[in-house]
């Protein structure tokens, strides 16, 4: 295993840490907005049902299918709350890591990472015994981390990157927060 993989793996052990305990807090309040946003769909399609019966079924029918539609839009539109907030905590804890002392060798894993993923095993110019300027980005405004760049190439390891990565690699275990 290399140092870039101890330093991945670190890294997403402490962001899957932090989004673990968004997720926690996140459930809970996922719960309550789909369940709202449920019974808000009840209630419209309980209203479309009884405006059905007095109008009759070609009007229901018609009724029925924008209640349903409406209904899921408030469904969806719940749960993409529950995502973004989820997102923005789990974000948020990990911006405010900026402040801890050990940022600053998180960032020279980071930068030196970066610069390894961009140079490569001995691959290309390096291999040459020619000297490669990799342009780094150290900690950059509202995104901290790092971001580097190497001729076309560039590597994302600012911070809201990296929890986009983890959360992603949560897989279906956060997915039950906006499903």
């Amino acid at each position: 295993m290399t140092n870039l993989d101890y330093l991945r793996a670190s890294l997403l052990e402490t962001a899957a840490d932090d989004a673990t305990r968004e997720l926690e807090r996140a459930r809970a309040e996922r719960a309550a907005r789909v369940a709202e946003a449920h019974r808000q769909a009840e209630t419209i399609v309980a209203e479309a049902h009884q405006l059905g019966e007095r109008e009759g079924a070609a009007e229901v029918s018609h009724r029925l299918v924008r209640a349903r539609r409406e209904a899921r839009r408030v469904v969806l539109a719940a749960q993409r709350a529950a995502f973004e907030d989820f997102r923005g905590r789990a974000l948020g804890a990990t911006l405010a890591r900026r402040r801890e002392p050990a940022y600053a060798a998180l960032l020279e894993r980071l930068s030196a990472a970066a610069r390894e993923q961009l140079v490569g095993d001995g691959e290309g110019a390096a291999g040459r015994d020619v000297e490669v300027e990799v342009e780094v980005e150290v900690d950059p405004p509202d995104r901290g981390g790092v971001h580097a760049r190497l001729g076309s190439r560039r590597v994302d390891y600012t911070l809201p990157a990296l929890v986009d990565r983890v959360i992603a690699g949560l897989g279906t275990e956060s997915r039950s927060l906006w499903e």
